[in-house]
């Protein structure tokens, strides 16, 4: 088997391909079956952190302007922030962390975002 091809019993809504934020899945309606595409923003949460785990990197997307970010460690010391320019997409370099776990919060124009991540 693929890793395309749908699980027997799986969720409704299994996802089978992921390509540039692009999501394709089925949807069971009982005895019927669609084809859909979202991203995966439409079909998640507000704010997307990838890769986790991070090596280099990481990708910060929002459905609303972002206004600024910064990353915690664990024990609540800010480690990085950046202001950025009302966007929706924003790049963060975390090379220079330690391997650990962070919490990302994210000022958008419609609040605070908060979402972890590893740092490997």
């Amino acid at each position: 088997m693929t890793v395309n091809q749908r699980v027997a019993g799986s969720s409704p809504a299994s996802p089978l391909i992921e390509r540039n934020s692009v999501v394709s899945y089925v949807e069971d309606l009982g005895t019927t079956a669609t084809f859909k595409q979202a991203s995966l923003l439409e079909l998640t949460d507000d704010l997307i952190i990838f890769p986790n785990p991070a090596y280099e990197e990481i990708s910060i997307q929002s459905k609303d302007l972002m206004i600024s970010y910064v990353i915690y460690s664990i024990d609540g010391k800010v480690v990085s922030s950046s202001e950025v320019d009302s966007v929706k997409q924003v790049k963060a370099n975390v090379s220079a962390l330690p391997q650990g776990y962070y919490l990302l919060s994210v000022q958008t124009n419609q609040g605070l975002i908060t979402k972890p991540f590893v740092k490997n």
